[in-house]
């Protein structure tokens, strides 16, 4: 009679083969960008790092961010224009005081042409400076619009039990309505990472349900895989929240990305 390995004794061996994947990427090249970025921000006493940040953390890991524009003023929209093209445009403003973008004004959607970038950002600030007075504003973050697929969400956070624990499920507007999340203790192996997936009750939704497009499912598998890298290399990052990542057919976008510091030091 075969002796199957008991389902713990998988789950031991899966842990293992994550952590020995962890401790090759916590020598990989993300880490000098992410203690730059954690100093530069506890030089300024913020525990929140701005988007900007985020953003190229997550680049530092492999995760691919969206091609983008900061403009400091609204003059900037030419610049911003040339970089870009002639895209449909997302603008949010920067700034360490304004964590929630849209209540305070802070985003402009589907903005084209030189004109309009310039008008979308002098809205914005000033809109922002009216409802969060006294707020710093960096400047304004201009990506392209991304394509139409399903909103999910990747996160982290620190848990008192288990550590590090990553969440994945249906982002966006689902995630207070629906709630459909997973967990998994950080960090994941690649089968943790496809179980998650799977695991998600409206999973149907990734499969092309409802007119949406089908998902990549082995891309939002090695996003899934590189945050849990990321989280479990810096226990100075307390919580990563991604969303929404717009995934399609081909890949996915992320639409917005979010960090806050701990008070860990780095490992």
């Amino acid at each position: 009679v075969p002796a199957w390995p008991c389902p713990r004794s998988i789950t031991a061996m899966r842990r293992r083969l994550a952590l020995a994947a962890h401790d090759e990427s916590a020598k990989g090249p993300g880490m000098p960008a992410v203690k730059r970025l954690v100093a530069v921000a506890r030089a300024t006493s913020r525990t929140a790092l701005l988007e900007t940040e985020a953003r190229e953390i997550l680049s530092a890991y492999g995760i691919e961010v969206p091609k983008s524009a900061f403009l400091k003023k609204p003059e900037d929209a030419e610049s911003a224009a040339k970089t870009l093209g002639v895209s449909l445009l997302a603008l949010k403003v920067v700034s360490k005081d304004v964590l929630h973008k849209s209540e305070a004004g802070g985003v402009v959607l589907n903005v084209a042409g030189m004109a309009a970038i310039r008008n979308a950002v002098a809205q914005i600030m000033q809109t922002v400076q009216a409802r969060v007075p006294g707020a710093t504003i960096d400047g304004v973050l201009a990506s392209p619009m991304a394509p139409a697929g399903v909103e999910l969400i990747v996160g982290v956070t620190r848990d008192p039990q288990f550590g590090p624990v990553i969440m994945f499920g249906l982002g966006g507007v689902f995630v207070e309505t629906i709630k459909d999340v997973v967990f998994r203790a950080v960090p994941i192996s690649r089968e943790d990472a496809m179980e998650m997936i799977a695991d998600i009750h409206f999973k149907g939704m990734l499969e092309g349900e409802r007119g949406l497009p089908k998902v990549n499912k082995a891309a939002i598998v090695e996003l899934l895989l590189k945050v849990s890298a990321l989280a479990a290399a810096h226990p100075e990052i307390a919580e990563i929240d991604i969303n929404p990542v717009i995934a399609h057919g081909d890949d996915y976008t992320v639409a917005d990305a979010r960090m806050i510091l701990g008070g860990d030091a780095a490992a």
